[in-house]
């Protein structure tokens, strides 16, 4: 299965989805200069005038699981944050136990066709 986004360079290119609602089927390259637009306005903050250019990509990676404790699997074995809090959670059944829900749970809200997807929200800028 492919992942409903296509990228070419630095443009996103919109993929009609049937089976998702209009306004989530279509993901659009965002680049603005009003610093009182989110999130433009937190990013001219936090990096000043060390850059110029700022440019918003949206953007869907797709990740194929059968289930979310599947997915959960292959992150405690090959991601590296969670290999390391699994490591330290060892001596905590109760911990990791909890852990273990709460991912499930989250990963479960985006899997769907036997893909997790996450969505996110790249920033590029040129440094000055």
């Amino acid at each position: 299965m492919n992942c409903p986004v296509t990228h070419l360079g630095s443009s996103i290119v919109p993929v009609e989805l049937p089976h998702v609602a209009p306004r989530f089927s279509r993901f659009a390259v965002c680049s603005t200069t009003n610093s009182s637009s989110f999130p433009y306005g937190g990013v001219r903050q936090r990096l000043g005038e060390t850059v110029a250019g700022i440019v918003f990509d949206r953007g869907v990676i797709c990740f194929p699981a059968l289930s979310p404790q599947h997915y959960r699997s292959g992150a405690e074995e090959t991601f590296v944050p969670v290999v390391k809090l699994v490591q330290t959670l060892q001596s905590d059944a109760t911990r990791l136990a909890t852990f273990r829900a709460e991912l499930d749970s989250c990963v479960g809200r985006h899997l769907e066709n036997n893909l997790v997807r996450q969505h996110y929200l790249m920033t590029r800028a040129i440094k000055r």
